[in-house]
C-alpha cells in the first residue's frame, strides 16, 4: 500500500482466513511489530470480532504485547471463514517503507482446531510506502506561488 505522508495515517483491514483449514479454530493470538517511519495508530475492531468471537477470549491492547500491539480472538464453538476482525490505523511518520511483522503472541498463544490440533497459520504482514505530497499538490502549489509571484511583479 502506498500513502501519503501529508494524511498522516494509512488505514488497513485484518482479516482471518480459516476457509481452508479444513477445520475451524478455537483461536489465538496475534503480535504486531511496527518498523521504519509507521507507528500504531488505532485498532477498530468490526462487530464479528465484537460478537461472534467469545468476549472472555477476545481483545486487543499493549498490555500482554510481546512488541507494540497484541490482537486475539476465539470461541470455543468454533470460528471458520474469512471474517475482517477490524481496521488497523498506522501513524505516518517519515517518507520510506514502514513494515508491519506478525507472529504469534505469547500470551495467548497459537491457533487450535475445534479438535485441539495445532493449525498452521499465515502471517504475511504488511508494508506501506509512505511518499511525498502528490505531484498534484506540488503543481498546484507551484502554479498559484507563480501566478502570486507575477501578480506583485506587475505593480
Amino acid at each position: 500500500q502506498t500513502a501519503s505522508l501529508s494524511s498522516g495515517s494509512a488505514t488497513l483491514g485484518l482479516y482471518m482466513d480459516f476457509s481452508g483449514a479444513g477445520e475451524q479454530t478455537v483461536g489465538g493470538g496475534v503480535d504486531l511489530d511496527f518498523q521504519g517511519g509507521i507507528s500504531m495508530g488505532t485498532f477498530t475492531p468490526t462487530s464479528y470480532f465484537t460478537t461472534t468471537a467469545d468476549p472472555f477470549f477476545t481483545g486487543h491492547g499493549t498490555v500482554d504485547a510481546d512488541n507494540d500491539y497484541e490482537i486475539h480472538f476465539g470461541n470455543f464453538a468454533g470460528l471458520g471463514g474469512v471474517n475482517k476482525l477490524g481496521d488497523l490505523t498506522v501513524n505516518l511518520l517519515s517518507l520510506g517503507v514502514g513494515t508491519i511483522s506478525m507472529a504469534i503472541n505469547s500470551a495467548y498463544g497459537n491457533f487450535y482446531s475445534t479438535s485441539s490440533q495445532l493449525q498452521s497459520v499465515a502471517l504475511p504482514g504488511a508494508q506501506i510506502n509512505v511518499v511525498p505530497a502528490p505531484a498534484g499538490i506540488w503543481l498546484l502549489v507551484t502554479g498559484l506561488a507563480g501566478l502570486v509571484t507575477r501578480r506583485f511583479v506587475r505593480r
